[in-house]
């Protein structure tokens, strides 16, 4: 009986990162009404609708911090990006070198931070802060830069759709998202070499299935 020795892993694009993975930060504060969810919790005895807090690592509330289900998401992808067992769930995952957030000033350490610290500790680092939102064009140019790493950029959602357009001229293909909704937080953007088109990306939406409730449906284009 014959075994198959493994296939080694698609060549990194020549000059650029080996991979990128994109993924929103977790989840932040927001508003429930007792009409968003079947939880009677949702609101007030008065009807009023519950404000959910964000905490900060110690359990305080802050604002510009997680709330809970974030925290647990966070902790979720440490074990997503850097598997005990060495088995990622998707074949378009991998161990990142690199893990990046945006710039905020203060707090350094917002939502973006915290979702990606939890990882960064495993591998005995510090996520790298690279420009602010808004300056996408300048964080795709430091992207470009980063040949043969493995790179994991947090980022806002209404910006995401900003750097895959950036990265645009070196996707040749696969499933980029559009617009990203409001309720994601499940989908992780991995673009990896495309042997059909040596040099470039091919975009992959791989969903986390992390917590409840998340869904394996990609984001439209």
């Amino acid at each position: 009986m014959s075994s198959t020795a493994p296939a080694d892993p698609p060549a990194a694009p020549i000059g650029l990162p080996a991979a990128i993975f994109i993924i929103r930060h977790g989840e932040k504060p927001t508003t429930v009404s007792a009409t968003d969810t079947p939880d009677s919790n949702a609101s007030t005895s008065d009807g009023k609708p519950q404000q959910i807090l964000g905490v900060d690592i110690n359990g305080q509330n802050d604002g510009d911090s997680l709330i809970p289900q974030g925290w647990q998401r966070a902790g979720g992808l440490a074990t997503l990006f850097d598997p005990t067992d060495d088995q990622f769930p998707s074949p378009y995952l991998s161990r990142p070198t690199l893990i990046t957030s945006p710039s905020y000033g203060k707090p350094e350490k917002h939502r973006t931070y915290q979702t990606v610290w939890p990882l960064a500790l495993r591998f005995g680092a510090t996520p790298t802060v690279t420009v602010a939102v808004g300056e996408e064009d300048q964080l795709v140019d430091w992207l470009l830069q980063q040949a043969d790493q493995t790179v994991l950029v947090c980022w806002e959602h209404d910006h995401i759709s900003d750097i895959t357009a950036g990265l645009a001229p070196v996707i040749s293909g696969g499933d980029v998202p559009g617009p990203w909704p409001s309720d994601r937080f499940d989908v992780v953007v991995a673009l990896t070499s495309n042997p059909a088109a040596p040099g470039t990306f091919y975009c992959h939406q791989v969903p986390q299935l992390l917590l409840a409730g998340d869904s394996s449906e990609p984001i439209p284009a």
